[in-house]
């Protein structure tokens, strides 16, 4: 789940509340709910300033909040008033109608409480699932104190324009480690590999070999389309 919150809500209502509500209905309406809905997300309940959300995907869980703070960081100078701090937690959660409790959503808002303006702090579980599927570098900032949590709770941070954290990502869905195109070897090459005996007569393991040398020896006797000279196995 995703606790979101405004940074200084009260003072910017203070400030002027019909044009900080206006901006905030205005980001909900062009970015914040069709991020979510594009996430497959559920918005649970809204709390004046903040939002609780709920996914199926941890990884999309982390991939919303992440696309919500860099479209808020690039985006409408006018609505830069608005920044959020973002927790996500993965945790059971007791179901009571349309609304969710439990420890976990408890834990999802006081990392909320722990992010930095317009960054995401996500627990341990949450790191272990996502850590080699976004293109997001998260700091470890170790065990953390929080509120009415009888035990540490491990964090981890990522912050939007943050260097260390977001060298230059755009988009919450570029893979972490991206397809490399190989050069092909001037020779092509085949290679059979050896046949498993998944039978449990180990005298069988002879005629497993056999098939494989069997492949290589009729494989051998093509010849290369392109240069015309016998294949190479391995």
């Amino acid at each position: 789940m995703v606790a979101a919150d405004v940074v200084g809500y009260s003072r910017l209502v203070r400030a002027d509340e019909e044009g900080t509500l206006l901006a905030l209905r205005t980001l909900r309406e062009e970015l914040i709910d069709p991020a979510i809905k594009k996430r497959r997300g559920r918005i649970v309940k809204l709390m004046g300033d903040g939002i609780l959300i709920e996914f199926a995907s941890v990884v999309d869980a982390v991939a919303c909040g992440a696309e919500m703070q860099l479209s808020l960081a690039d985006g409408d100078p006018g609505l830069s008033k608005i920044v959020f701090r973002i927790g996500v937690n993965l945790g059971d959660v007791v179901i009571d109608g349309e609304d969710i409790q439990g420890d976990g959503v408890n834990v999802a808002a006081r990392l909320e409480t722990l992010s930095e303006p317009g960054g995401m702090c996500i627990s341990v579980a949450v790191h272990e699932q996502v850590r080699d599927r976004l293109a997001f570098n998260f700091e470890d900032a170790g065990k953390q104190e929080v509120k009415n949590i009888d035990r540490p709770v491990r964090v981890w941070k990522w912050s939007a324009g943050n260097p260390e954290t977001d060298p230059g990502a755009s988009s919450a869905t570029r893979p972490l480690r991206q397809p490399v195109a190989l050069p092909l070897p001037e020779n092509l090459s085949i290679a059979v590999l050896a046949f498993d005996n998944i039978s449990n007569d180990p005298e069988q393991e002879y005629f497993a070999d056999c098939v494989a040398e069997d492949v290589c020896t009729a494989l051998s006797r093509a010849r290369d389309p392109v240069c015309d000279r016998p294949q190479q196995f391995v």
